[in-house]
């Protein structure tokens, strides 16, 4: 029972040190990961001198272990005190001022270190050490100071665990709560098993075998307050950090023995010192052995991290190809809930101080499955401790609260606690659910910034099974959230750009429909109006010639002459400004009339080729189709030198293919670089083309000819607008 008793001790100093250096690994507050190690090391140090006490030979060895264990048992209870005063938040007690704080702490130690110097050097301590019949074979005189001592000690214990009872009493956060009663409890364990030890109920209880119990509910305390870590999380953890430690101790221990029996070293004066001196290379590599370790449990266990690198590969290779904002969400949102096995996952895009739900996936099972259809219409903004929400059309609205925020590698994790969901079905009546963690389990909210600014949230909740994330699985996400944060900025850049493109787009197009309509007009005014005008010039003139004789009849018959030419100039005119065949004949017949026209004013052979194109298209392309090849002709009559011109017009998916092919003297210089008007009259065609969202490109070579190709999107009356967003939307793939 002896060894049992001392196997305890030693086993509960070794793990209150593995959960210390685990706490001060994973916490988020650096004071208190420090004052909390120093705890745990205290632990170790009386756990570990109290087993070396009880297993102990001889009397002098005895007596140097009893004093060893003094170190963690009097430095212990005011590194309690103080953590008490400082978390979760420094005391009002407190002065003021970082040095009188300091000073503060000075003096809560002040009494404990007088009773460590006391315990090595004077006898107000103890006064005597007596061989006993106790399991532990030593026995102690107490002195008027050690119950001094021991009643401060109480004292300082009971007050820290008050101090965290009246701020579990205060606090409104359920897992707040839950942190603060573990860390008001904690030294309930060690002060049962100090009063039976005192009353010596048994003969093989002793206060350090509780430690791991002390430690253990300050150190999850400690994380529940702070990132509300799972107990598999914890234990693993843990396990991980003794395997390392617990090989550091076997060395250290043997390092030990090799001083006291080997080199007989047992003078406490050069032998503790130079026990302390040996522990600093076992606590320097502590931190690279538990990495190793961890690697290597992560390489054998291996299936979490496959799961998250196959998520982070489905999203790399999805935010990689050019998505719009829809698709991107969509995809993460189904990634990130179906590879985590997540009960649902949402992401939100930012609009002035508003979020727009994007894209929300859900477990068939899960509560917020209701939400499903309401992409784009469900709104969330900041509350005062939480979020609203509503679909601005009075269907649904509530809110959540925020149980605590943390902030890890520059982004703030939230931990919704609970909310109120209401739906409206008519008539006056609602449908009100409250949701809490407990039920329906914990849900978390995750701001992605991108640049310093915020462009939206990453909503998650717990798996499907109801178990929370563990921090790994939190930490993953944050480690996510950049990325995520980068690519819903550039998608939501895209879809303004590409907004703005449809409005152009839109605007230019009502530009040229107005263009056309005042051709229109102006063709009809000069029609109705000048035309007639002219006409009845001439009839005049010519009334007046036959009356006439000589010079003046000839005169007259010039003036006549000279408005039939200005007739026939602007009937042109009018023919250029609004094609009137268009209109009656369509297009086809309007492009074949005229180049039978073309050929005969120019000289230059002319064909034509239609195939594969509806019979009537939009009047808009129709227009533009046709003013492309009366540039591209005239500039042919003009510049080419060419005795034959080929004009096709071919359909085929979607598309339009215009060429008019000539057999000229070809281009000597780029067009970019001329002056003269074959250049403005190829930029009024680009400008048509881009109009419609085509594409132009222009094949020459000297003496070889010139061929002019335009392609252009395929619509019909009423399908102008849809058409061309669909030619500029992003596509699926990169």
């Amino acid at each position: 029972m002896k060894e049992l008793a001392a196997a305890l001790s030693a086993f509960s100093g070794i793990v209150c040190l593995c959960i210390g250096f685990y706490v001060s690994l994973e916490g988020s507050y650096r004071l208190v990961k420090g004052l909390f190690l120093f705890i745990t090391f205290f632990l170790f140090l009386w756990g570990f001198g109290d087993a070396m006490v009880a297993t102990s030979s001889s009397f002098s060895a005895k007596v140097f272990w009893t004093k060893f264990q003094g170190w963690g048992e009097l430095l212990l209870i005011p590194t309690y005190l103080l953590l008490s005063l400082y978390f979760p938040h420094p005391t009002q007690l407190l002065p003021a001022g970082r040095t009188r704080r300091l000073a503060l702490a000075v003096i809560c130690f002040v009494p404990f270190l007088f009773g460590l110097y006391q315990l090595y050097f004077g006898e107000m301590l103890y006064a005597a050490y007596l061989p006993g019949d106790s399991p532990y074979g030593i026995d102690v005189v107490r002195t008027p100071f050690f119950w001094f001592i021991t009643v401060l000690a109480f004292a300082m214990i009971l007050g820290a665990s008050l101090r965290y009872l009246v701020e579990w009493r205060k606090s409104l956060s359920r897992h707040s709560r839950g942190g603060l009663l573990l860390l008001g409890l904690a030294p309930l364990p060690m002060l049962l098993a100090n009063l039976a030890q005192a009353l010596k109920l048994s003969h093989f209880i002793s206060t350090p075998q509780f430690g791991i119990l002390f430690a253990a509910m300050i150190g999850y305390g400690i994380m529940r307050y702070g990132l509300f870590v799972d107990v598999r999380h914890v234990a693993r953890r843990i396990a991980l950090s003794a395997v390392a430690l617990g090989a550091n101790l076997v060395v250290y221990t043997g390092l030990s023995a090799v001083y006291y029996h080997v080199l007989a070293i047992r003078n406490t004066k050069v032998l503790f010192p130079l026990l302390l001196v040996s522990a600093v290379p076992f606590m320097i590599l502590y931190g690279m052995e538990t990495a190793w370790i961890r690697r290597a449990y992560a390489r054998l266990s291996g299936r979490k991290t496959e799961r998250e690198g196959y998520l982070l590969a489905q999203l790399g290779d999805s935010i990689r190809r050019l998505r719009n904002l829809e698709e991107l969400s969509e995809e993460v949102t189904r990634n990130i809930r179906e590879i985590m096995e997540l009960n649902f996952c949402a992401i939100f895009g930012k609009k002035d101080e508003v979020f727009e739900l994007l894209h929300h996936s859900a477990h068939h099972a899960h509560v917020t499955g209701i939400l499903e259809d309401m992409k784009g219409a469900l709104r969330l903004w900041r509350i005062m401790g939480g979020y609203a929400f509503s679909d601005g059309k009075g269907g649904v609205d509530g809110m959540v609260q925020v149980d605590t925020a943390i902030s890890s590698r520059g982004a703030l994790l939230q931990f919704l606690g609970g909310g109120v969901f209401r739906i409206y079905q008519g008539d006056g009546r609602a449908w009100e659910n409250r949701w809490d963690s407990d039920d329906y389990g914990m849900a978390y909210i995750l701001p992605l910034v991108a640049g310093g600014e915020e462009v939206g949230l990453l909503a998650v909740g717990n798996h499907v099974g109801g178990e929370k994330l563990t921090v790994e699985e939190l930490n993953f996400l944050v480690s996510l959230s950049p990325q995520l944060a980068v690519s819903l900025s550039n998608s939501s850049l895209l879809q303004e750009v590409l907004e703005y493109g449809r409005r152009l787009r839109e605007l230019v197009r009502n530009i040229g429909s107005a263009q056309e309509r005042e051709r229109a007009r102006i063709s009809r005014e000069l029609h109705d109006g000048l035309v007639p005008q002219f006409l009845d010039i001439i009839f005049r003139v010519e009334s007046m010639e036959k009356e006439m004789e000589g010079p003046l009849r000839e005169g007259l018959r010039g003036i006549a002459e000279e408005a039939r030419s200005a007739v026939r100039d602007l009937r042109a005119m009018i023919s250029d400004l609004r094609p009137a065949p268009l209109e009656v004949l369509g297009l086809r017949k309007s492009l074949s009339n005229y180049l039978e026209r073309f050929a005969v004013e120019s000289g230059i052979r002319s064909s034509f080729v239609w195939r594969e194109v509806p019979e009537r298209l939009d009047p808009l392309l129709e227009v533009n189709v046709y003013r492309v090849v009366q540039e591209a002709l005239n500039n042919v009559a003009r510049h080419s030198g060419a005795d034959a011109v080929e004009v096709a017009v071919i359909g085929g998916e979607g598309a339009l293919t215009v060429s008019i092919w000539d057999n000229g003297k070809g281009l000597s210089v780029p067009v970019t670089q001329r002056t003269d008007e074959g250049r403005m009259g190829i930029r009024n065609i680009e400008e048509r083309t881009e109009l419609l969202g085509g594409s132009m490109r222009l094949e020459s070579r000297p003496g070889a000819g010139t061929r002019l190709v335009v392609e252009l999107p395929i619509f019909t009356a009423g399908e102008r607008l849809s058409h061309g967003d669909r030619r500029h939307s992003v596509g699926s793939g990169g």
